[in-house]
């Protein structure tokens, strides 16, 4: 599902990937991107909506990318996916280049289940096979063209056999074009548009009446025995190297000894000859410019590679030496699996901080050291020459993902304390009864981690449900005269409902937090109480803004709660627009010497707590997208 590095058009590296995450990441998105869903893909896409907590959010998202969806798929409950004609009529035909649905998918899918990273890896490389190879050919020109050496992968926007079919219609003299099929076999297409392998096909000993085309991943070690006089054209590329185009050339046997071949490349290949041999544009450009030009180019490459190079010859030696250690029982395993380790995965901070060589160790190895010293290149460590280095990856076992869950506890017995019923009876909250916690002190870790391991969201929370709410009395339910909004568990209104009907200090309220755009904020307090309310009665906003918080409420009522929330949390909003002297953090804080009175509240924030609402929303939510809702907005600035 990911993308992974091409040997030669159309042909995949094998068991090879990008070393660098988002060089993986981008070119996989642009080829979703590009290239679309189909229509499996696109049903797995609605079987994981419709297992999100809040399928409407991320359908809109799609629906909104879309304009040409019709009114009755506006909303998610329209879309049936067992439906041949919906998908035949709408559907695939819609969504399939949606961009919303593919990153849905990209992060649903692909991501999740093929990007991975491992703490280590065992490395090899060249260093460790220790094998040197010469190779010297020669070239030589002459004007038909029979045959096309695509050595410059020129040929991108068709297959071979579409582009021997395309060539066999421009030459109808020919009786067939010869190609490599998907299964690497030589196949002959014949003028009545058949296929067959060519050592079965009639024309097989007629070469001279037919035309041959070969892609670049199969220009290396194939050779036909083709008749004298047939020429060859050969295409050229920015990066075709002197061993590329020598082996190229000679899939032509006997060449100079009737076989001859023509070059053939872009205006800027023709720029880059010219200016490698010095000349004009109205000099002749001979094979020998070609030949000199091409070896510049192998040599560019060595002395780029050469960092990598040297870094694999420092880490061979390390192997080795820890190896030598071993073997001679100077050391033991433990420590031997340590040196041959290399780190894999990495942070954001080991990728993109800046830091300069000499805050990492570098082994020194006299014959590297030498070897880069006559290449011109640099001893220190390059710490982003792998950004865009492939890998070949074999993975020796595939375990499967198990979620390690905390372990099993034993309950702790129901009950309900007397303080809770003192405050139902008398609605007075003092300052020494332990029975109760600030609602955002649950979030305070008081185990240790070896005892305790965050696997995601903590499922233990359960959502807020019911809340004591302390009536209007002559006398403050706190010492500081703040009013007090009690949450209770269900278990605690079951056993008090009958104290809390007859309580004249105490009031119950029904709570559920807005977390779709459909639903109806009850955030007012008034969705049931017992006893009922007055219809003029308001809530505290300050301590409604702290219960919405709390249960990870994604949507705000109206705009003048939106800034009284901003208010409370100092985070930066439009009605702030023309104040002077304002220093906003990256993530709309305002910082408290810079604050303006209308965006200050007593007891305002000295630090940004939007990362830790950004964690509390994270637990209620059970990880769900939050970005697109009001509360998502306010948090990411």
């Amino acid at each position: 599902m990911l993308a992974v590095p091409y040997c030669a058009k159309d042909v995949p590296a094998p068991r090879a990937e990008f070393g660098h995450p988002d060089v993986a990441i981008v070119l996989t998105s642009l080829s979703y991107y590009c290239g679309g869903l189909d229509q499996e893909q696109l049903m797995l896409c609605f079987e994981c909506l419709l297992t999100l907590d809040n399928p409407d959010q991320e359908y809109k998202l799609w629906v909104c990318d879309c304009p040409e969806v019709p009114e009755n798929l506006h909303q998610i409950n329209g879309v049936n996916a067992q439906s041949l004609d919906q998908w035949d009529q709408y559907l695939l035909l819609m969504f399939s280049h949606n961009q919303s649905m593919v990153d849905f998918y990209l992060s649903q899918v692909v991501f999740l289940r093929e990007a991975k990273q491992f703490h280590s890896n065992l490395s090899s490389c060249g260093w460790d096979l220790a094998e040197k190879r010469e190779q010297i050919t020669t070239v030589e020109q002459e004007p038909e063209i029979h045959v096309i050496l695509d050595v410059g992968a020129q040929v991108l926007e068709l297959k071979n056999n579409e582009f021997a079919r395309h060539w066999l219609e421009w030459k109808p003299d020919a009786l067939g074009a010869i190609y490599f099929d998907e299964e690497d076999e030589l196949t002959m297409l014949s003028c009545d548009r058949t296929t067959q392998s060519l050592s079965q096909s009639p024309y097989a000993s007629r070469l001279d009446e037919c035309i041959v085309y070969f892609d670049d991943a199969h220009t290396w070690g194939t050779s036909i025995k083709f008749l004298i006089g047939f020429h060859a054209a050969v295409t050229l590329g920015p990066k075709v190297m002197k061993d590329c185009l020598m082996q190229g050339c000679m899939c032509m046997r006997k060449l100079g000894c009737g076989p001859s071949v023509m070059f053939f490349g872009p205006l800027d290949v023709d720029r880059n000859i010219r200016d490698a041999t010095r000349k004009s544009n109205r000099d002749m450009i001979h094979p020998s410019d070609i030949l000199l030009w091409a070896m510049g180019v192998m040599c560019l490459e060595i002395k780029n590679s050469a960092p990598y190079w040297a870094q694999q010859g420092r880490d061979h030696t390390l192997w080795y030496s820890a190896w030598s250690k071993f073997c001679s029982n100077e050391t033991t395993s433990q420590e031997l699996a340590k040196t041959w380790h290399q780190p894999d995965a990495k942070t954001l901070e080991e990728l993109y901080v800046p830091s300069t060589p000499k805050d990492h160790w570098l082994l020194s190895v006299l014959e590297v050291d030498e070897r880069c010293r006559k290449l011109g290149v640099s001893l220190s460590l390059d710490l982003n020459m792998n950004k865009e280095q492939e890998q070949e990856i074999i993975h020796k076992m595939e375990c499967e993902m198990q979620v390690e869950r905390p372990p099993p506890a034993t309950p702790a017995l129901h009950q309900v304390s007397t303080d809770v019923r003192h405050f139902v009876h008398m609605g007075i909250v003092t300052p020494h009864w332990r029975a109760f916690v600030l609602m955002f002190n649950l979030f305070c870790n008081t185990i240790t981690p070896s005892k305790k391991r965050m696997c995601g969201p903590d499922t233990s929370l359960q959502p807020l449900t019911t809340a004591l709410w302390c009536k209007d009395e002559p006398k403050p339910t706190l010492p500081n005269g703040n009013p007090t909004l009690i949450i209770l568990s269900p278990f605690e209104v079951n056993k008090l409902l009958p104290e809390i009907r007859n309580s004249s200090f105490i009031c119950l309220h029904i709570y559920t937090p807005q977390t779709q755009a459909r639903m109806c904020p009850c955030d007012d307090l008034h969705l049931y109480t017992i006893p009922p309310t007055p219809s003029d009665w308001i809530a505290p906003a300050s301590l409604v803004d702290q219960v919405n918080l709390f249960t990870g409420q994604l949507y705000l009522c109206d705009y003048s709660t939106y800034l009284h929330l901003c208010c409370f949390l100092c985070v930066y909003a439009n009605d702030l627009a023309g104040e002077a002297d304002l220093e906003v953090e990256s993530d709309g804080f305002i910082l408290p010497p810079h604050c303006p009175l209308k965006a200050w509240s007593t007891g305002s924030f000295q630090k940004s707590p939007l990362a830790f609402l950004k964690y509390v929303i994270d637990q209620c939510r059970r990880g769900m997208n939050c970005v697109v809702t009001h509360m998502g907005r306010v948090l990411i600035g």
